[in-house]
């Protein structure tokens, strides 16, 4: 055989077999550094009391793994000490603050500089923006940050971030985390959306079941009626 140099076989029947060798290895073993410094650092909103009053909707909790993929990106921020809610959406072409949370928090707006007026913000009415005003923020311990809003009536939440942030600081959005990452002073900030599935677990509901307001009645004679009747005065004035 020329393969093996023995006897008794030809060479196209030597099987072809793998040899693994182990060589033994002088000195300290040597591994892969790795840098946690580079790590993506989630960051998520804030936790406090909220600006104003909020309507809440009873609703029950979802097992669904991605609640977020038929949400919009939601989260709180600080700002005067109150927790605001804001909104980061991709379609809208403007940076918004609520004429809710300037007469709030005391925010000073002056004219616009260029005034227009939002077409797409309420059907069938265009909203006139003539004010804005400079808007401190802050995001959990490590994104604060001033911007300039233009003030309208609004009830969604109390910023809305549209696209000019997203170009000015150059953010990248993954689709999936729903997450928002951009350089801020050198500093890589990515911001993660509010938990919806958390917050419907937390929300405490005073509604009753039906047997446990049968047996309520039962343990009482009496039972009063409560009416609210709510007030809602629309107004697209903008404060001086």
């Amino acid at each position: 055989c020329f393969k093996c140099q023995g006897v008794g076989h030809l060479a196209v029947d030597f099987p072809n077999r793998n040899i693994l060798s182990f060589i033994e290895e002088e000195g300290d073993p040597k591994y892969e550094s790795y840098d946690e410094s580079n790590e993506d650092e989630i960051i998520y909103e804030d936790q406090g009391q909220s600006l104003v009053v909020c309507h809440m909707l009873s609703i029950a909790a979802t097992n669904e793994d991605h609640c977020l993929r038929n949400n919009i990106f939601q989260m709180k921020c600080m700002s005067k000490g109150k927790v605001c809610d804001v909104i980061v959406d991709g379609g809208s072409c403007e940076k918004l603050v609520s004429i809710t949370m300037v007469e709030k928090l005391g925010l000073k707006p002056v004219d616009h500089p260029q005034p227009y007026n939002l077409l797409w913000f309420q059907k069938g009415n265009e909203v006139k923006v003539n004010k804005w005003c400079l808007v401190q923020f802050l995001i959990g311990r490590k994104y604060n940050d001033e911007l300039w809003c233009d003030v309208v009536p609004m009830d969604a939440c109390y910023i809305l971030l549209g696209r000019p942030l997203q170009f000015d600081c150059q953010t990248k959005h993954d689709g999936f985390r729903i997450t928002y990452t951009f350089k801020n002073d050198g500093v890589t900030i990515t911001l993660g959306p509010t938990d919806v599935r958390k917050k419907a677990k937390e929300t405490d509901s005073d509604l009753l079941t039906i047997s446990e307001f049968d047996e309520a009645m039962g343990e009482s004679c009496e039972a009063f009626l409560l009416v609210v009747m709510e007030n809602i005065e629309e107004t697209n004035v903008i404060p001086p």
